[in-house]
């Protein structure tokens, strides 16, 4: 079968090879022998207009990765429409699954069909951006999600942000595209013009601390390995709550080391990094409490320090993951450039988050349900 790509909903490729036809959504996709979208002229058993393929998805599934949209085929011919070699009755309407074998009249005319998911997660779009881009979405029969999970297959941005869903994506080399890539899209299939490539819609980055043309959004399957071998310890709760996954993600460890009621010793050396508390970070409640978890917090950096180690910001895991690299960042004992902490964008109404040293975080996102991938920051 010729490859389905994996920006469309669904296709139909001819077997044993050939053609490939990708199917929007509320549109009548006609296969026949004459002026119609998917066209069979050599086969004398086709008919001017022989069947009808239909996609169809709610508006309200497209936050809903678990409904698939709907494929149908109407059979309007002389000499038939085999569905996994069942005839159609003639005028009939048959529901479609990924997988089944579609044959039109008598001869060798099969297609496969074939189903690829669409879920997009959004990061720092505006409410413009996200009607744009679900628009898109619709037509393609794909999904659009605010939390990112396992089944994310695009992150869409405006310009590169460096967030926690950032980081996921570039470490599973999940494509990072502008919401226009997603229209354009739509417009080359409508129009069966090639299809165009995440490369040209690539966000451009937006961030302090990196200079655009180092940037590398192709896919680097080294992140995966980037941590492997060393073990970050927060000090907070709440950091890693936001930082195990991306953590795990790349390889690595992450301990939490401030549990209800104890308190554990850092381990020290260049594969165990201290994360360093971020202000206002702080789970416990009272302010004595909090005063006393930032004398600790202090005491482990003077710590560090004897031993000629420091601790690590939150920004350095993002930009170890976009340089590629723990030679600087996520080294406790290398110095940072110019000795100052790593900046990224400053967001000053943000609840518990950033200003200069931490990950770019977004108001009003929680924790995706089953905790297996999120980041926390907004659509």
């Amino acid at each position: 079968l010729t490859r389905v790509a994996r920006q469309s909903w669904g296709a139909i490729a001819c077997v044993p090879a050939g053609s490939e036809h990708q199917l929007l959504v509320g549109e009548r996709h006609v296969v026949g022998r004459k002026d119609c979208g998917i066209l069979i002229g050599n086969d004398q058993s086709i008919s001017r207009v022989h069947a009808v393929l239909t996609v169809s998805h709610a508006e309200s599934s497209l936050a809903r990765p678990s409904c698939r949209p709907a494929l149908s085929v109407k059979d309007s011919s002389k000499y038939g429409t085999f569905v996994n070699g069942e005839k159609l009755t003639s005028g009939s309407e048959r529901a479609l699954c990924c997988g089944d074998l579609l044959k039109f009249g008598v001869f060798e005319s099969k297609y496969r069909v074939a189903y690829s998911p669409l879920v997009v997660c959004s990061s720092c779009l505006d409410a413009e951006s996200k009607h744009v881009l679900s628009s898109a979405l619709l037509a393609l029969g794909g999904h659009f999600v605010s939390q990112w999970t396992s089944d994310c297959t695009h992150l869409v941005m405006t310009s590169i942000k460096v967030t926690v869903k950032t980081i996921c994506a570039l470490i599973t080399s999940i494509p990072i595209v502008q919401p226009v890539f997603f229209s354009t899209l739509v417009t080359a299939i409508r129009s069966r013009s090639p299809q165009p490539s995440h490369s040209s819609f690539w966000p451009l980055a937006d961030e302090p601390g990196i200079n655009p043309g180092d940037l590398d959004l192709t896919p680097r399957p080294e992140r995966r390995l980037l941590f492997q071998g060393k073990t970050f310890q927060f000090l907070h709760a709440k950091q890693h709550k936001r930082l195990a996954v991306p953590i795990a993600l790349a390889g690595g460890a992450a301990l939490c080391l401030c549990s209800p009621g104890q308190r554990a010793e850092p381990r020290h050396g260049e594969a165990f990094c201290v994360v360093e508390p971020e202000a206002g970070c702080s789970q416990l409640s009272s302010q004595v409490l909090a005063q006393d978890a930032r004398a600790w917090a202090a005491q482990v950096g003077v710590r560090l320090h004897t031993l000629g180690l420091r601790m690590i910001t939150e920004a350095e895991v993002g930009l170890a993951v976009v340089y590629c690299s723990t030679h600087t960042y996520c080294n406790p004992s290398a110095r940072l450039p110019g000795g100052e902490p790593p900046l990224l964008s400053e967001r000053a109404n943000l609840a518990g988050a950033t200003l200069s040293q931490n990950l770019a975080l977004e108001p009003s996102e929680g924790v995706a349900p089953d905790s297996t991938l999120y980041a926390a920051d907004t659509q």
